[in-house]
């Protein structure tokens, strides 16, 4: 009895294996294809009008107020930073005239000691699929030259009872041929008010919060023919700054010097379908 039994268990095990072997299968191969499609980026640009009435403010308040970037201030006299989609400081880039302009020791930009009175157009770039411009960047640049003849001067003068004043001054000189304009930048801040310290449980005074801020932009544009365009770009400034005690601080000796200039020499040839620009900056 026992004989028959295993004789059945071991036929019925290989009639299983072999009924295994011949239904298995394999799929076959699929290729997926695909084609990427370049998605389009985000940009945003301030309108000229909300240029114009912040002729006397820095980049960091138009900025705050006019768009979704997130602006890190420091506080009062310290400086402010940029962060975009999440991103640091350092993946933002600044643009000049198509020229990255953040500081190369740090890769930052303080964009409280970038006047609005210097500059026409305003840009906001959100991402890009370059690696130093993770986040986005911000573009700063004046409008372009008509060639057409025109004089212009213009004056602006700020005063706030935190004896802060503020001052700027335009000159532009055009005709069929050439373009030469200078903007002019001065601002004095003492930035003193009075504020209760939750730390010592007093009320007290700002104090060693003074900056001096000020900047000349110059742009000259030459038409040679109506091909060829020539210009040369020169940006001077200079940032004095004290810092001020924080509030667990009796008093405060940090201090503050900046001082840049940055000069660009474009050339740009255009001819019905084909355009080439050329551009060399120092900074």
């Amino acid at each position: 009895m026992i004989k028959y039994i295993l004789n059945i268990i071991l036929i019925f095990s290989f009639e299983n294996l072999f009924a295994q072997i011949i239904k298995q299968d394999t799929l076959k191969n699929i290729i997926v294809k695909d084609r990427k499609i370049k998605t389009s980026v985000l940009k945003q640009q301030i309108d000229s009008v909300i240029i114009q009435h912040n002729q006397l403010n820095a980049l960091d308040q138009v900025l705050q107020l006019n768009s979704t970037v997130f602006v890190k201030n420091y506080g009062v006299g310290a400086m402010s930073t940029l962060s975009m989609r999440g991103a640091s400081a350092a993946q933002t880039s600044l643009k000049w005239e198509g020229l990255n302009i953040n500081n190369a020791l740090n890769g930052l930009s303080d964009i409280s000691n970038i006047p609005i009175a210097l500059f026409d157009k305003i840009d906001i770039q959100y991402a890009s699929d370059k690696n130093a411009e993770i986040a986005g960047s911000i573009s700063i640049e004046n409008d372009k030259p008509t060639f057409q003849k025109e004089e212009e001067i213009s004056y602006a003068y700020h005063y706030e009872s935190l004896k802060n004043h503020f001052g700027n001054f335009k000159l532009k000189i055009a005709n069929n041929q050439s373009h030469f304009d200078i903007k002019t930048f001065y601002k004095s801040s003492k930035n003193q008010f009075d504020f209760y310290n939750e730390t010592k449980e007093r009320k007290d005074t700002l104090t060693h919060a003074s900056s001096i801020t000020k900047g000349i932009l110059s742009n000259f544009y030459y038409l040679h023919n109506p091909y060829n365009e020539t210009s040369v770009h020169v940006w001077w400034q200079e940032m004095d700054r004290n810092i001020p005690p924080a509030t667990f601080e009796d008093y405060s000796r940090k201090h503050e010097f900046n001082q840049s200039i940055r000069t660009i020499l474009k050339h740009h040839y255009y001819k019905n379908k084909f355009s080439s620009k050329t551009i060399l900056g120092v900074f």
